[in-house]
């Protein structure tokens, strides 16, 4: 099957997406956080609910700016890393639906590791919250898979206050979301001719030369029009 070089191009935009279809199921049925507080007593989970329904998570693609509304979810990249390097940087050939050859594509396989911070003004409210992020997230792993982010795991953790990064009174916890994803290009638009002339691909009839050096294993190759012994 030829790689999908554009099933997820920008992979942080999905865990925002994410967050923001989970975000509006509960709103649209807050019985929901029966089941994710399970353990929070009735009267607790009647504040929970009316908290959540007029105060929703705002959600904002990297660290919160001054001013920033409180609950918060600050989606940030915490490592982007190549996993595999293919053979060839992966080349394949590129086929359109009737099987034709289009071009080539390249691409390697990475890790990556979203950070969700989950910000609010008080630590039962933060705790709450980060709950739900992690039901959601976690809901969410066949829909990740879905989209070409695979072999999603999560972790999480408190952070101390620290005055030079976080204001007084307010709370934060981590949810790590790391995730497999293929990168991708191909060789048929302008930025890859920025860089390669015609002459570093095939040739127009298939042929292309091959540089070998033989490290004295016995091995023999063909020149020319040789045949096979």
């Amino acid at each position: 099957m030829t790689r999908q070089i554009d099933v997820n191009t920008m992979p942080e935009r999905t865990v925002i997406e994410a967050l923001q279809t989970g975000i509006a199921a509960i709103l649209a049925d807050t019985s929901i956080l029966d089941t994710i507080l399970s353990t929070v007593d009735a009267d607790e989970l009647v504040k929970v609910k009316a908290f959540f329904a007029d105060h929703p998570p705002a959600i904002t693609l990297g660290y919160p700016r001054h001013g920033a509304s409180l609950p918060l979810y600050a989606v940030t990249l915490g490592s982007d890393n190549v996993q595999a390097d293919y053979i060839g940087i992966g080349e394949e050939a590129a086929l359109d639906a009737d099987n034709a050859v289009t071009g080539n594509l390249f691409g390697r396989r990475l890790t990556a590791s979203f950070v969700v911070y989950i910000y609010a003004d008080h630590p039962d409210v933060c705790a709450w919250y980060y709950r739900v992020a992690r039901r959601i997230l976690g809901v969410a792993t066949r829909w990740f898979i879905d989209r070409g982010l695979t072999e999603p795991t999560l972790s999480g953790a408190e952070l101390a206050p620290d005055p030079r990064y976080i204001p007084e009174n307010v709370f934060v916890r981590r949810l790590t979301l790391t995730v497999e994803y293929e990168e991708g290009w191909d060789d048929t638009d302008t930025l890859f001719a920025a860089f390669y002339t015609a002459e570093d691909r095939l040739t127009a009839d298939g042929e292309v030369d091959i540089t070998h050096e033989d490290a004295a294993g016995g091995v023999q190759p063909l020149v020319d029009d040789e045949e096979w012994p």
